[in-house]
Formats: C-alpha cells, structure tokens, sequence
C-alpha cells in the first residue's frame, strides 16, 4: 500500500457486517469523535478509537503520523457530513480549508474501527480526457476488442451513456474470427470463458458482487445489466469497472487493496451480455452522474506491435507485452 499525505491516506483491515442506508448513531459518534481529535491535536486519541487489528504499535504510530501530516497540509477540518452508506462501510464529506475528502469507515460489534480510508475527494476534478493512473489490460494474452474508440462505428454499444462512453468490450477469437471452439453452444465453447481477469492498476475495492448466474450463450440479464461485477478506485478518484464476470470465480471482496496484475475474477457471461466477454470502463465516480474516462494503457502490443499511451478501437487484437 502507498501511503503518501496530500495524495493518499489509507490504512484498511476489513470485517463484513452488512448495513442498510440511514446513519446509525454509533457511527455518528465515531466520526464527531474523529474530528475532534483530529482538530484539538489529540493524535494520540485515534488510536483508541480502533479494534485490536488496529491498535498494535506499529499500526498505531502510523496512524498518528498519517493524521499529523495531514493536518498539517490541510490545517483544521471546517465542516463534516454523513453522506450514505455502502456495502459494509459509511460514508463522510469532510471540508478543510484547502479541499474535500471522502472518510469512511468500519465498526465492529464494540463500535470499535476494523476499517478506516480517507483520501482526497476528486470525482469533480478527474480529468476525463485521460486517465491519470498508469493502466495494464486486465487479462492475459490476445484478446479482440469487440467495442471501443470514439465514433458510433467503434463504439455505438456505449457511446449514448455518458459514464460508459469511453468503454470496452473484449472477447478472444481464433484466426478466422470466431470466438467459440465448436457450436457456440455451452460457455465452455467459448475462449474468453473463465479466462483470469486481473487487475489493471494498483487499487482498493468497493465493490464486489459474485452472485449472478451465467447467462445461456445468446440470453441476457437486463435485471443485472452489469452481472457479476468489480468496481476499482484509484488513488486519482478513478472508477473502474469489470463487469460480466463469471459467477462465485471472484478472488476479491470490498475493501481490498489489489496490486497492478493482481488476479481479481475469470471471464463470464453474466448480466447483460449475450456470450463470455470482459466489459471495462472509467469513470470520475461510482454514482449515476459519472463521466467516462478515456482509458489509455501505458504499454500496450496491438497486431504485434509495441505501442505506448495507446486507447484501442473496435477491431483491434491487444495484449500486455511479455
């Protein structure tokens, strides 16, 4: 985990508990208790706050120098409010002078922290021309891109959603284009199917779902459009979604951190998809009022060839370099 203050400030262990949306008093207090010490230079008190997992010395010592460093590049907290909650965790805007950022946390049955996250709040502020996070492709080996790039020919699946927009979908085809071994009739037959899914950048989860069942090849779900599902989130305040994942094939949970080439699902055919393919998307924020982010791979070899910076279009066979 990269731990940097004015960029990145994380220290995650995580329990399941599951929550509904409103804001429980225990959390309330949690978080008045946060600020207070965080404002009144009681470093030391936050500590306290935390279960067992979080309280041995050395993870004590670093969370104190976390929020000491940070108060002193963002000096006091001005405002804070509870925001929703997700999964397992709730969710705060908290306003300093000199920004916005995100705090959510975890508490166990003793309303003691297991899981504590804060980083800077720039959903509003991502660029969304270009993704600022260093990307790989998710996957090993060759693979097809069924749709991405700009214009309606390369991309017309995403292009009328303005948080999909810059999407891709990929499959592997053999040489005569084909992308099933014999009849296309079973998953199975299919070559992307069960194909490792990796992560394409250092991140942490926030979500995960593993429960829906593979589509049939040629039906689709449009009651859970997006199938089995992992959601990725930058340092940068990027999104990144992969969807149609194959079911209970997931190797991740929510508040795990995942490192460049992590292996995190296998290639389904869940949601709306009608065979096995990967569906991959950026965006500024996990909320229906997103935008999409173009994505470009640092290194990419696309039809043999080496290229860099590089955001593929409809057509193209891409992979990692070796």
């Amino acid at each position: 985990m990269k731990l940097h203050s004015g960029i990145f400030l994380a220290f995650v262990l995580w329990a399941g508990i599951a929550f509904g949306q409103s804001e429980p008093p225990a959390y309330h207090h949690v978080a008045e208790r946060i600020v207070a010490a965080f404002n009144n230079d009681q470093f030391i008190a936050l500590p306290e706050l935390c279960a067992e997992n979080l309280k041995d010395q050395l993870v004590s010592a670093r969370i104190v120098k976390l929020f000491k460093d940070l108060k002193a590049e963002q000096d006091a907290i001005l405002s804070w409010e509870y925001e929703y909650r997700r999964g397992s965790y709730a969710y705060y805007k908290i306003l300093f002078a000199r920004s916005v950022w995100s705090l959510r946390f975890l508490l166990n049955g003793e309303n003691l922290i297991t899981s504590i996250t804060m980083m800077p709040r720039l959903a509003s502020q991502t660029n969304t021309v270009h993704n600022l996070t260093p990307m790989s492709l998710p996957f090993e080996g060759q693979w097809h891109v069924i749709w991405g790039g700009d214009t309606p020919e390369q991309n017309r699946m995403h292009l009328q959603s303005n948080s999909q927009k810059n999407a891709f979908d990929v499959n592997i085809v053999d040489s005569t284009g084909r992308s099933y071994k014999t009849t296309g009739r079973t998953n199975d037959d299919y070559f992307a199917f069960g194909r490792p899914i990796l992560a394409p950048c250092d991140a942490v989860v926030v979500e995960a779902v593993d429960g829906v069942r593979d589509n049939p090849p040629g039906a689709t779900n449009y009651l859970h459009p997006g199938g089995n599902t992992v959601v990725l989130q930058t340092t940068n305040g990027e999104y990144i979604y992969l969807t149609h994942l194959r079911q209970y094939s997931l190797m991740v949970t929510e508040g795990d951190e995942v490192r460049r080439g992590q292996l995190v699902a296998s290639c389904g055919n869940s949601g709306n998809s009608s065979e096995p393919q990967l569906h991959m998307n950026l965006q500024n924020s996990d909320l229906s009022t997103a935008t999409g982010i173009k994505c470009y791979f640092d290194s990419i070899v696309v039809g043999g060839t080496l290229l860099r910076n590089y955001s593929p279009v409809r057509g193209d066979e891409i992979q990692n370099p070796r």
